[in-house]
C-alpha cells in the first residue's frame, strides 16, 4: 500500500516538474475598462486568487478614464500635495507582478512614486513629465504591492496607475500540489501506525 502511494506522489511531482514552465497564467488588469473598475476583482484568469484595492488616509479609490487613483473631493489622481497618497493592491494568493503601466497627467515637476512589496520598500519609480506614459518592469512576487507619492523633493500630481501585468498560478497546478500534500500526508500517517 505505501508503494502504491508513493507512485502516486511521485508521479503528481514528476506531473508538476515537466509541466513547470507552463504553470502560471499572465492576466492584465486594463483600469481604464470599466470592466475592471472594482474596488474587488474575483478569481482573476480562473486561479482563486481576488484582488483588494483600497487607498489610505480614508480616501477613496477613484477609477476614470486615465487608471486608478485616490479622491476625496480633490482630483481623483495619486499626488503629493497634502498629505502623501497611495493605493494598495491586495492579493489572496501570490502573484508575480511583471509590469506596471503609469500614466502622468499633469504635474508639479519630475517626481517618483514608491513601490512597496509585503512591507518591504522595492524601488522608486521616476516619472516623467505630463502627458507621459510608461511601463515599468517590476517582475517581482508578492501579495500586496503599495504605489505611494512622497512629499521629498518635487511634489507629483496626475498620476494614475493605468494597468498592471500579473502571472497568477493555474488551477491545476495548485490541485496538484494540493493532492501530493494530501498523499504525502496520508503515507507518513500509515508510516507511522
Amino acid at each position: 500500500m505505501t508503494k502504491t502511494i508513493l507512485g502516486f506522489i511521485f508521479a503528481a511531482a514528476a506531473l508538476m516538474v515537466l509541466g513547470g514552465t507552463a504553470q502560471a497564467a499572465e492576466f492584465t488588469i486594463d483600469f481604464t475598462n470599466p470592466a475592471f473598475q472594482l474596488n474587488k476583482i474575483t478569481n482573476m484568469n480562473g486561479s482563486g486568487i481576488d484582488l483588494a484595492i483600497s487607498a489610505n488616509l480614508g480616501r477613496n479609490v477613484a477609477f476614470t478614464s486615465d487608471g486608478v487613483g485616490v479622491t476625496l473631493g480633490d482630483p481623483s489622481d495619486l499626488d503629493s500635495f497634502g498629505p502623501d497618497e497611495s493605493l494598495t493592491f491586495d492579493f489572496t494568493g501570490a502573484v508575480r507582478l511583471k509590469s506596471v503601466e503609469i500614466v502622468v497627467v499633469r504635474n508639479g515637476g519630475k517626481g517618483a512614486i514608491s513601490l512597496t512589496i509585503d512591507g518591504s520598500t522595492f524601488v522608486d519609480l521616476l516619472l516623467g513629465g505630463a502627458g507621459t506614459t510608461q511601463t515599468d518592469l517590476i517582475d517581482q512576487i508578492g501579495t500586496s504591492f503599495v504605489f505611494a507619492t512622497h512629499g521629498s523633493g518635487k511634489k507629483q500630481e496626475g498620476v494614475y496607475i493605468r494597468s498592471m501585468t500579473v502571472e497568477t498560478p493555474e488551477p491545476t497546478t495548485l490541485g496538484l500540489l494540493g493532492s501530493a500534500l494530501a498523499l504525502l500526508g496520508l503515507a507518513r500517517s500509515r508510516r507511522r501506525h
